[in-house]
């Protein structure tokens, strides 16, 4: 193996890790929002012309043929991205059509799933496309939204997932299942202000969620605190993320 292969994950979880900096855009920091969304609008052309293909070979079949026609709606939203940007639209009409566009990739994600094993490949594809479709809302974000936010509520879903698999293993009983209902349904409204703030929420709307989730995530911490022993670490985990919600909305309450 080449050398160079060996410092391949160090560069992806760099660049990943740069996309979380405030002030940072999806590819270079110097380039502006109309250069940068007309690159990803055309990454996402290429990305879904090769799932249209990938689908009419996985799925010839009436099948394929229903989740085909949902990504030519795609197809059609990211052709019009495309067209604003080289008209030189608003950052606002092009986070209009990107809002637009999320619609019809969760709907192209939800079917996908829907189908099963048949679609794996297909949907991890979807999903790809639909993550891309997310960072550009944040570029093109109304400005009252700080991007420390988005750095904060992302952070925050992946914690609480990741409190998710630990009480699975920390707590293979009862109590880790009423645990894990609390941690879902926390993250489950993390990814909702998280994508709430990307498709143009209202600040005032972000801070109610953040409240509510911050309530939630107190709840956690008393659940996993009355536990004991056992759930030391999970109390832990839960108190750190629920710092972070407070951080989150001190940063939204400070826009």
């Amino acid at each position: 193996m080449p050398r160079f292969l060996y410092w391949l994950p160090v560069l992806v979880w760099t660049a990943g890790l740069l996309a979380l900096v405030p002030g940072t855009t999806l590819a270079q920091g110097s380039r502006d929002p109309l250069t940068e969304t007309q690159n990803v609008a055309n990454q996402m052309a290429k990305s879904l012309r090769i799932l249209r293909e990938d689908i009419d070979v996985d799925l010839p079949d009436n099948r394929g043929e229903a989740l085909g026609a949902q990504v030519d709606n795609c197809v059609l939203h990211v052709r019009q991205l495309q067209r604003a940007v080289r008209g030189g639209a608003a950052k606002a009409q092009l986070h209009k059509i990107v809002v637009e566009l999320d619609k019809d990739l969760d709907r192209l994600v939800a079917a996908a799933a829907a189908l099963g094993s048949d679609a794996y490949y297909l949907r991890r594809s979807a999903v790809k496309i639909n993550a891309q479709n997310e960072n550009l809302a944040r570029l093109l974000a109304p400005p009252t939204i700080p991007p420390r936010f988005f750095a904060l509520t992302d952070q925050i879903a992946k914690s609480l997932q990741a409190l998710h698999d630990d009480i699975d293993i920390d707590l293979p009983d009862a109590r880790g299942k009423a645990l894990i209902a609390l941690s879902d349904r926390c993250q489950a409204h993390a990814v909702q202000i998280y994508r709430g703030g990307r498709f143009g929420a209202p600040p005032a709307r972000l801070r109610q969620h953040l409240a509510e989730l911050n309530r939630n995530l107190q709840q956690l911490v008393e659940a996993a605190g009355a536990i004991g022993s056992d759930a030391y670490y999970l109390r832990k985990s839960a108190a750190n993320i629920r710092a972070q919600g407070e951080e989150a909305l001190k940063v939204l309450g400070s826009s």
